[in-house]
């Protein structure tokens, strides 16, 4: 398991660091000259710092920093200006990104917004704090940004009306900022109007998968004990769903679906001591509905987008068993000893998967992804005894999967 998640995150690690994506854009030198080119998009913290920038694909980039221009910015996308911004007694020059802008306009910084109306510039301040309630200490935000923009947009009464039900997130502050430049007769310009807030996107998927069981099985009779199963091999096959927000990020989505797979495991051995034969054999029959869940990260190459996710599962086992049988052969006379345990219908795991999607039209594409997942098991045998006592007897196990997949989304 440790190998395999070790290989998955191996080559994760590769192609993130490999990663980049020159689109066409500007820079806006200390002068006031614009010089369009090419930028590298980029959608982390590092972009509030520098920009790379060169004059064509071929050129060799170079990274400018806030002091050395004056704004950076997208074809139809993000903008970013130079600007000086204090934190408690740090003052700092850094680029921040315009998310409106009009008679008000809202920044942003890494996880901080910002409004600048005439000539008053300030931080919207949410930042956590402590206090104390019935002896006890406590952290929440702030929100002191609700006080800053009552009195800066106190001028508008429809728009400060708003303010107290504005949560401290891009897509509500910007509703509210291009609410109160419309209010003052102004149209804002937002630099990512042509990203959708929420996207969608479906597919399904079929492929081979190999599997393996490891039994933990703690009896004291050594003929019904082995360590793990025989690999077993099978089509799997299911649904996904991506959601994302390409207006806060093209590269994140939330990754969910529903996946079917049967599986049976057999591990058989036999031996012999003096005048007995033995054969003893374990087999599992898995019926699983699986659902993964987390979040998957797509690197935006040019011609094939490699991507990864990292989560967890659900799954449900449809009629699941384990059956363990003894068979001693003595002269003539064969005992039979066997028990059936049940599987948990319930079952959590982990998943992870690292793929490559490729564009076949507009609106479709195809893919292709090794998938690995983990579960535990739980398994009991209920039986009555000799003195009618109801005992039940428990042992864990974990079934593994690694599959190849191939599909199709849109």
């Amino acid at each position: 398991m440790k190998k395999n998640i070790a290989i998955m995150l191996f080559f994760i690690s590769i192609i993130t660091y490999s990663q980049s994506d020159f689109r066409k854009g500007f820079i806006i030198n200390n002068d006031g000259e614009k010089l369009s080119g090419f930028l590298n998009y980029k959608e982390n913290s590092s972009v509030f710092d520098y920009c790379e920038f060169k004059t064509s694909l071929e050129a060799t980039s170079k990274k400018y920093t806030p002091q050395l221009i004056k704004a950076y910015g997208f074809e139809n996308d993000k903008y970013f200006i130079s600007k000086e911004i204090t934190t408690g007694s740090i003052t700092e020059t850094k680029f921040l990104e315009v998310i409106v802008s009009g008679i008000a306009t809202l920044y942003k910084a890494e996880k901080f917004y910002y409004l600048q109306k005439d000539d008053v510039f300030k931080e919207l301040e949410n930042r956590e704090i402590e206090y104390t309630s019935n002896s006890k200490n406590y952290r929440r935000a702030s929100r002191k940004y609700v006080g800053i923009l009552k009195v800066l947009l106190k001028d508008c009464e429809l728009v400060k009306n708003k303010i107290d039900r504005t949560n401290y997130k891009e897509r509500d502050l910007s509703k509210l900022i291009i609410e109160y430049n419309k209010c003052k007769g102004q149209k804002s310009i937002v630099y990512k109007e042509d990203k959708e807030w929420f996207k969608a996107e479906y597919g399904g998927s079929f492929g081979y998968s190999n599997s393996t069981m490891n039994y933990e099985h703690k009896s004291t009779k050594q003929l019904f004990f082995t360590t793990n199963s025989n690999p077993s091999t099978a089509i799997s096959f299911g649904g996904h769903i991506e959601l994302s927000s390409p207006r806060i990020s093209e590269n994140l989505s939330f990754f969910t679906g529903v996946f079917f797979s049967s599986n049976s495991f057999i591990n058989s051995n036999q031996s012999a001591s003096g005048n007995n034969n033995y054969l003893n054999e374990v087999t599992t029959q898995l019926k699983q509905t699986k659902i993964p869940f987390g979040i998957r990260y797509r690197m935006p190459f040019k011609f094939i987008s490699p991507y990864f996710t990292i989560g967890g599962a659900s799954a449900t086992n449809i009629s699941s068993q384990t059956h363990w049988v003894s068979e001693t052969l003595t002269n003539s006379t064969v005992i039979i000893e066997s028990k059936k345990f049940d599987i948990s219908n319930i079952s959590f795991g982990i998943y992870t998967s690292i793929g490559f999607e490729k564009e076949i039209t507009k609106k479709l594409k195809g893919f292709i992804e090794l998938v690995y997942e983990n579960f535990s098991l739980n398994n009991s045998h209920t039986y009555t005894s000799s003195s009618a006592q109801l005992i039940t007897e428990e042992y864990n196990s974990t079934v593994t999967h690694l599959q190849i997949q191939i599909g199709i989304r849109f």
